[in-house]
């Protein structure tokens, strides 16, 4: 279903992750987009903040910045403070890449970069 339409970028309505559904069926809420779990709709904006979450995990030693262990209460504290974690893990970050990182779990959707802008980093 099309819920609304911007600068091109389609959304659509989704369920947000719940405990009355089993878990292997439902999204992982360490890597989810906000929009998705507050707003029950995702885009593909929404994909390039999953993206940043993988990227960040992959140079944080493989731990995602949000662990909400299957609570969404969990996950709305965490992500409060993702902008922190992002900072304490740009260090590790390469350097032709951290730019793009800050701005794919940035929680404002608009802020995030498109599939076509992260393809033309020089580090890809």
């Amino acid at each position: 279903e099309k819920v609304s339409e911007g600068e091109g970028h389609e959304s659509i309505t989704v369920q947000p992750w719940t405990s009355r559904v089993p878990k292997m069926t439902q999204p992982d809420l360490d890597y989810i987009a906000p929009e998705v779990q507050t707003g029950s709709t995702c885009s593909v904006l929404s994909d390039m903040f999953s993206l940043g979450m993988c990227i960040c995990s992959i140079f944080n030693s493989g731990k995602s910045l949000i662990e909400a262990n299957h609570s969404s209460s969990v996950y709305h504290k965490q992500l409060e403070v993702v902008g922190e974690q992002v900072n304490n893990v740009l260090p590790k970050v390469p350097l032709g890449l951290q730019e793009a990182v800050v701005r794919l779990v940035s929680k404002d959707q608009r802020q995030r970069p498109t599939s076509q802008l992260v393809a033309l980093i020089k580090y890809f």
